[in-house]
């Protein structure tokens, strides 16, 4: 997995105060691999598009933050769905993983799992929310979303480029 560069980390210091739109509009318009979003490919199976595994895939690991109250956590997962909306998955050219951040820190599913939007936006709204207080260990989440999701095994490319969100 390639390390984030600088320019790739971007921070909103209020969610609550952001509407949804202007936060993917902010996304699409800081990430230089998210400026331009090509039209949709249909394929059948993976690995068909010649968009799997070239220098424009995209690799996205989306870490949640269960630590916020369920509003939060609600509007969270609303932004992801239509994050995911505006992404061409079908053709192999994205893939998506998620991590949420929680007592256990877990891994919701891996960047290999899904293959079609659909079952990723049904993936999505199976993520519940965990009741949880305490400090969230944001560095580990970090730390293994680039050691064990941005593997080849988890689904990760070695020509794609890697991303990282953070939704808190």
């Amino acid at each position: 997995a390639s390390l984030p560069a600088d320019t790739n980390i971007n921070f909103f210091k209020k969610y609550s105060s952001i509407a949804e739109q202007d936060a993917i509009n902010f996304i699409y318009s800081t990430i230089p691999a998210l400026q331009v979003v090509p039209p949709k490919i249909q394929t059948s199976t993976r690995g068909t598009s010649t968009k799997d595994n070239n220098e424009d895939s995209i690799d996205v690991v989306l870490i949640l933050d269960s630590f916020v109250d369920s509003r939060i956590f609600e509007w969270i997962r609303s932004f992801v769905r239509d994050f995911i909306l505006e992404l061409d998955i079908d053709s192999g050219q994205w893939r998506i993983g998620v991590f949420t951040i929680a007592s256990g820190n877990k891994v919701d599913f891996q960047l290999n799992r899904y293959i079609y939007r659909a079952e990723t936006i049904e993936a999505v709204n199976r993520i519940r929310h965990q009741n949880i207080r305490g400090r969230p260990d944001v560095a580990g989440a970090f730390d293994y979303v680039r050691s064990t999701m941005f593997t080849s095994t988890n689904g990760d490319r070695p020509q794609a480029r890697n991303f990282v969100i953070l939704l808190t």
